[in-house]
């Protein structure tokens, strides 16, 4: 009986690793090889992610363009009303602004500045709603692909 015992016990033991390991593997698969995207409708971006505080200051700065398919999502830990602006950004972007999954505010078409001598004269570009993500992709797209405040967004970050 204690054989027949420990032989279930230990047959449990062996399914349970198995069980963690499977999820734990597909976990790092996800993070590995998963890229994070954006998609709105049935269009679906992958992202450059500003998460951290430097990460969020530089932006697309100094970029020289983004490909069809991709955004740069910027990540906060709160909703507040964010600001951007367009210093050494070279190429027309759209803002999204985000909360959770709604899209609440957006300029498009936003132009590079003239120039990025003087930053004091940069317009700001302000969410008159509280957002968690702010999501740039290249100008003229949310019209293109009929983009408007109210849509949802499904937002999948990786590697968290």
């Amino acid at each position: 009986m204690k054989k027949v015992i420990l032989a279930y016990g230990l047959l449990f033991l062996v399914i349970l690793v198995i069980v963690i390991l499977k999820f734990n593997l597909i976990n790092v698969f996800e993070k590995r090889f998963i890229p994070s995207y954006a998609q709105i409708g049935n269009r679906r971006f992958s992202l450059l992610l500003a998460r951290t505080e430097k990460e969020r200051m530089t932006g697309l700065s100094n970029t020289n363009k983004l490909q069809e398919n991709q955004a740069m999502l910027f990540v906060f830990e709160k909703k507040e009303y964010y600001s951007f602006w367009m210093k050494n950004v070279k190429f027309p972007i759209d803002i999204l602004f985000i909360n959770d999954s709604t899209i609440v505010d957006m300029y498009e078409n936003v132009q590079p500045a003239l120039s990025t001598m003087d930053t004091a004269g940069l317009p700001i570009y302000r969410s008159k709603k509280q957002a968690n993500y702010v999501l740039e992709i290249n100008g003229g797209l949310a019209k293109k692909t009929n983009v408007k405040v109210g849509n949802k967004i499904t937002i999948k970050l990786t590697g968290t």
